[in-house]
Formats: C-alpha cells, sequence, structure tokens
C-alpha cells in the first residue's frame, strides 16, 4: 500500500480519538470510583500500581460490580441454552427435518462459543463492567483458522475510537496499542516486519520489550476506497499499522463488522451511550467525602488536638488529629488541666440517615432494588398474588436489559453464526430453509429470566382465569340439577395443559405425543367398553337360564308352541338398551 493511503487511514484513526476528549475526562471520573483498574483514559497507570488509594468508600464500585455480575444472569444464563436457531417463517418450524437441523444449529453454535479455549466468560465479563460503568463495551469476535475455534477479547475503551455509520451504529473502530517486538513477531511474523522494527530485531542482542504503537484500524471498505484505496473483496477492512512508522504490517478483511458494541442508553448523535454509574455519579462523589470525613471525625475523636500553655503561641495551630499547640502562659490561671483538647464540631447526629439515603440512592441507579425474581416463600400465596409479584417485577426489570439485549446478544450471537457457516461447521440445511431469493431462513430467539418470568406470569393468568369459570359452572349445576360440565365444555383442556406446559418452560420430553395419546384414549375406552359388556353379560346371563328353564316348562304343560316357536330376545350383543329394558323386552317375551 502507498504511504499516502495509510497516512490518510491514521490521519482518519487520531481524528475520531481526539475528538472525544470530554468523554475521556468522563470516563476517568467514573472509573476512578466504580472502577479503578481501568482508570487509565487521561492517567498514565503503571502494572502492578496501587489503584485505591484515593477512595474511602468502595459500596459505589460493589454496586456496579453486582449490576454487571447480573448482566450475564439475565442476558446469557450459565448452563442454559439461552439462544436457539429458529425459522423466520413459522410453518417452517413444523417441519421435523427443519426442527432437528435448527436443533443441530444452537448445539453447534453454543458448544463453539462456550469452547474452553475462547474464554468467552472472562472476556464478555469485562464488557458486562465497560457497559455498566461507561455505557459502552466492545468485544472483538474472530476466528482463529489454525485452532479452528473462536477468539473473543474485550477491547478498552481507553485505547479504542469508535465511528457510527448511517443507523448510529458503530461499524468503524481504531484500537491504538503498544505491544512489544517480540508480540509483534510473535502475532504477525518476522516477514511482516517494518523498516525500523527490522533493524531492531536483527541486531546481535535485540530488545525484544521495545515497544511500538500499533494502530488495528477495521472501517468499511467503502470508506477505504473514499480515501484512495482500492475496494477489496471483503466489506470490511482490517488495517495493522505502525504509527510511528506510518506503515502497513498486515492486511486482512471481514465479511461483517467483527466487533460487537453494546450501548446502554443512547442519544440521538452521540456514539458512545451513557451508563448508570453516570446517574450515580453525583452521589458517589458525595458518599466518598462523606466517608472521608467519617475518617477524619474518627480520628479527632480518638486522638484528639491538645493545647497547653506557654509565654507565646509556638507555630501554628495544629488543627489535625494528635496535632498540639502550645498558647499564651496568661490564659492559665492555676486552676484546671495545664493541657487540654480542642473542641470541634459537633457531629450531627442525622449525618448517617443521609449517608444511608446517598448510598440508597447509588443502589437504585445500578437497579439493585428490582434485580431479583419474586418468589412464592408462602405456601399460602395464590396465583392472583403470586401473578402481581411478577407483573410488577417485569415492569421494573424487563426494560432494563431489553435496551441491550438488542445490541449484544443479538450482534454477538449473529455473528458467531456467520463465522461457523462460512467454516462449514454447520451440516447442510433442508431445502426448504431457503427462501425465494436462495437466502437462508433462520433467526435466533434469545431465553432469559425474564422471558421466563413474563411467560410464566401468562400461564398464572390462564389458570387463574380457568378457576374463574368454576363458580360459574357449579352454579348451572345447582339451577339445572345437572352436571357442570355445559360451561367447561368451552375450554379445551389439552390444549390448556399443553400451553402451561410450554409457559412454563417444562421440557417438551415429559409431554405424551399428541398421536399417543389419541391412540392411548381410544385403546382405553374400548377396554372400558368391553367391561361394561361384561359386566352386563354377568347380570343378564343367570336371568336368560331361568327365564328359559320356565319357559321350558310351560310347553311342556301346554301353555306355549315348540322351543323353536319362541322368539328370541337379540339383546344382549350390542346391549344398545339398559338393563331394566332387556329384562322388561324379555318378561313381555314370555307373557
Amino acid at each position: 500500500m502507498h504511504d499516502d493511503r495509510v497516512s490518510a487511514v491514521i490521519s482518519l484513526a487520531i481524528k475520531a480519538r481526539d475528538g472525544r476528549s470530554s468523554w475521556m475526562t468522563l470516563w476517568q471520573d467514573l472509573a476512578e470510583i466504580f472502577c479503578p483498574n481501568r482508570a487509565d483514559f487521561t492517567v498514565e497507570q503503571h502494572d502492578g500500581a496501587e489503584r485505591t488509594d484515593g477512595l474511602y468508600e468502595t459500596g459505589p464500585q460493589l454496586s456496579a460490580r453486582a449490576l454487571s455480575s447480573t448482566i450475564p444472569a439475565m442476558l446469557r444464563p450459565a448452563g442454559k441454552r439461552w439462544f436457539k436457531a429458529k425459522a423466520k417463517r413459522g410453518d417452517l418450524n413444523q417441519i421435523e427435518s427443519v426442527r432437528h437441523w435448527l436443533y443441530a444449529v444452537t448445539e453447534i453454535t453454543y458448544d463453539a462459543l462456550y469452547d474452553s479455549r475462547v474464554n468467552a466468560e472472562k472476556a464478555l465479563s469485562e464488557v458486562d463492567y465497560d457497559l455498566v460503568v461507561f455505557g459502552t463495551g466492545i468485544a472483538n469476535v474472530t476466528w482463529d483458522t489454525a485452532a479452528e475455534h473462536l477468539l473473543i477479547k474485550s477491547k478498552s475503551l481507553a485505547r479504542t475510537a469508535l465511528m457510527a455509520g448511517k443507523d448510529g451504529a458503530p461499524n468503524a473502530s481504531f484500537e491504538f496499542t503498544r505491544p512489544t517486538l517480540r508480540q509483534i513477531v510473535e502475532q504477525f511474523g518476522e516477514d511482516k516486519l517494518t523498516e525500523k522494527m527490522q533493524e531492531a530485531y536483527q541486531q546481535p542482542n535485540p530488545n525484544l520489550d521495545l515497544e511500538f504503537e500499533v494502530l488495528h484500524a477495521i472501517l468499511p471498505n467503502a470508506d477505504y476506497k473514499r480515501l484512495g484505496g482500492k475496494k477489496g473483496r471483503f466489506p470490511f477492512l482490517s488495517m495493522w499499522i505502525s504509527v510511528g512508522c506510518k506503515e502497513l504490517i498486515d492486511e486482512k478483511g471481514f465479511y461483517d463488522f467483527p466487533d460487537i458494541c453494546p450501548r446502554w442508553d443512547t442519544l440521538t448523535g452521540e456514539v458512545y451511550a451513557r451508563s448508570p454509574a453516570m446517574v450515580a455519579l453525583p452521589d458517589a462523589r458525595v458518599v466518598q467525602e462523606m466517608s472521608k470525613t467519617f475518617m477524619e471525625a474518627g480520628h479527632f475523636t480518638l486522638r484528639p488536638p491538645t493545647y497547653s500553655y506557654a509565654d507565646v503561641i509556638q507555630g501554628e495551630l495544629q488543627m489535625f488529629p494528635g496535632g498540639h499547640t502550645v498558647v499564651d502562659m496568661a490564659g492559665f490561671q492555676g486552676t484546671g488541666d495545664p493541657i487540654g483538647t480542642i473542641k470541634t464540631g459537633a457531629f450531627p447526629d442525622k449525618i448517617f440517615e443521609v449517608y444511608q439515603a446517598k448510598m440508597e440512592a447509588i443502589n437504585a441507579a445500578f437497579f439493585r432494588d428490582i434485580m431479583e425474581l419474586p418468589s412464592a416463600r408462602d405456601t399460602d400465596m395464590t396465583a392472583t398474588e403470586i401473578n402481581a409479584r411478577l407483573d410488577q417485577f417485569l415492569r421494573q426489570a424487563a426494560p432494563v436489559f431489553a435496551r441491550v439485549e438488542n445490541t449484544y446478544n443479538a450482534l454477538l450471537v449473529n455473528r458467531i453464526f456467520n463465522i461457523l457457516w462460512r467454516e462449514k461447521k454447520y451440516p447442510p440445511p433442508p431445502d426448504e430453509m431457503y427462501d425465494e431469493n436462495n437466502e437462508l431462513d433462520v433467526e435466533f430467539e434469545y431465553e432469559s429470566p425474564i422471558k421466563s418470568a413474563r411467560e410464566k406470569a401468562e400461564a398464572l393468568k390462564v389458570i387463574e382465569g380457568v378457576q374463574m369459570f368454576m363458580p360459574l359452572a357449579e352454579a348451572q349445576a345447582k339451577l339445572s340439577g345437572g352436571a357442570k360440565a355445559d360451561v367447561l365444555d368451552n375450554i379445551d383442556f389439552d390444549a390448556l395443559v399443553r400451553f402451561v406446559g410450554v409457559k412454563a418452560d417444562l421440557p417438551q420430553v415429559i409431554f405424551t405425543p399428541i398421536e399417543k395419546m389419541m391412540a392411548e384414549r381410544e385403546a382405553r375406552a374400548k377396554k372400558m367398553e368391553q367391561a361394561q359388556r361384561a359386566e352386563m353379560i354377568s347380570k343378564v346371563g343367570p336371568a336368560m337360564a331361568r327365564i328359559g328353564d320356565t319357559a321350558v316348562k310351560a310347553h311342556q304343560g301346554g301353555m306355549l308352541g315348540s322351543p323353536a316357536e319362541i322368539p328370541a330376545p337379540a339383546l344382549i350383543p350390542g346391549m344398545e338398551e339398559s338393563e331394566g329394558d332387556i329384562m322388561e323386552g324379555i318378561y313381555e317375551e314370555v307373557a
């Protein structure tokens, strides 16, 4: 690549980096209180340095950590397939071959994400913390061709500048790092080193710890073309550039933007988002000052400043814990102690109430008051009461995570699916999965405790509604003197059971297939009918025998004709009539 094109990319990256100075100052203030380990936006930090020496209170930091730990629990529940593939067209999901393929896609995608070599949970936890504190996180998702597994790492917001596309979502990133010469050789190989790097590396005793500033620029190929470069075959261009040398180290491409950038609360026109920590920042500052004052007050109480008498005041007033001031001897009249304590301001009685109120405000900013799912510990709690509690939780908690799910889970899973699809890690899909444009008709839906609670609440509402019909059915039975089935005939109880099972997230394997269930019902009905016939025969048989004997005796006495002339009742085989009707018919024939 010609140097002027590399210089154009460097200039674009520096402009994006320097154009966020206000954000850098704000992020530094946030990091110093809520995330000291990331406090390197405007201050250079050294490895191993203590970064909490300016803090007097860890409550705000713990609140931020609690919310960041809640994000994976709510969006990516551990040990659960929190996403599943499905066809965009609902009718396709009923085809058995499509269901099997979608199940395989879900399993392969999940296993690829949680492969131990990927270390996804650690990387995404760092992104979660950045999201909570700074409002924006960056997760880079790529593919290791040699080892054939995903690569997921978090990018530091202090060293990475973003640019947004026409839809307001980030579609370009510029990461400035300072790797050592050893790291550069390990990543790119000796043949990719710039002239200055080659010179340093080929020394008899090379300094492998020598650092070089390297820019990793990822931008749409259309942007690069506007800068004077040639349009490549990939929609996104990936370039590693030595900033000091202004030379290209390596160049690759991506089919889609590899940086997943979840954002908490976006404002129109802003690339970077607002965070819960920004809401809590004023109260967190007050709490820090109050904690500092509490410590000083405790020191004053345990080691109050003192005074003693002398001819003149020696030095300045020593108004600090343990300080001692010498005052004029003229004030000492020979009574009392020659050395006394200096009275300072009285400790306010309500100060701890103010402190507690500030901490509650900080916790509220991080949603700690609504993050626990309701539980029915009371065994006497009705479905209506449980449903009311779930409704309250959903109203409060659902909007908190809905704002980031589309810019986090959806982008992450879609990116992984696209990589695995191009790497041919999925089995061939059924022909039905392709639409009229020969594109794959597949998407993902996401599971979460909030969604489970919402569906459980829906199931409880259905159960509650069915229970409301019971008094109507009982009232009908009393008025008509009959059964209460007429009202309940309005409800398909088979559909009700399966609906509640799905909403309650019960395993589908516990449900009997509908075809098998209908066959079992038919067999059970036939068995019951046979039992009823057998019982009827057992009751009617002896009576028939007695009637036959009576007819024979009557014939012998000349009362009737021959036995062949006696009509057969023909009532037993079908059992169309009741036992009483059968007996009545037999007696009529005998008469």
